[in-house]
């Protein structure tokens, strides 16, 4: 066993219910390779504080969302060097992407993140498609103003954590 997150999806894909692709089966047994023959490790309290960031969101994680997440943010292969540092997500319309850089992005600027001044600059082919994130964090603050404005600043410009001075921008 990996992690739930992980071999959730993992025995998902691999059961069968719904089509999958080559490329995802691969992906699977690379993982599990990896795991296997390597030195690395999922920070699995992380993880949960992170996942616990998902009450303040108007959805859930998918399986896929969260066996991405906690290969890209909580796998490790010594303590503070992630193993999978790069993230590549190709995905049609409608699979979630956007509501899934929100969450994460939203991540990656609380103490969870460990990283003080951690900012995210998110950029796209168009304005109004840079703006659709901070825009899901910023509603996302607004509608638990009351809980994290103490731990949260935010205006049109930019969202910032005030304990760790992290920020995001479009």
């Amino acid at each position: 066993m990996i992690c739930s997150e992980i071999d959730e999806y993992i025995a998902f894909v691999r059961s069968g219910k719904v089509p999958m692709c080559k490329d995802q089966l691969a992906l699977c047994d690379y993982v599990e390779k990896c795991f296997c023959e390597e030195k690395i490790y999922v920070d699995e309290q992380q993880l949960k504080r992170y996942l616990n960031f998902q009450k303040y969101f108007p959805f859930k994680l998918l399986l896929w969302e969260k066996f991405i997440f906690a290969l890209h943010n909580c796998t490790y292969k010594a303590p503070g060097i992630l193993r999978w540092p790069v993230l590549f997500v190709l995905v049609g319309r409608g699979a979630g992407k956007n509501g899934y850089l929100s969450f994460e992005s939203f991540c990656w600027i609380t103490p969870v993140n460990g990283i003080p001044e951690y900012n995210v600059d998110i950029f796209a082919t168009s304005e109004e498609q840079a703006k659709t994130s901070p825009d899901d964090v910023r509603a996302v603050l607004e509608k638990n103003k009351a809980k994290l404005e103490k731990h949260f600043y935010w205006n049109l410009e930019y969202i910032k954590n005030l304990k760790t001075g992290s920020e995001i921008r479009y």
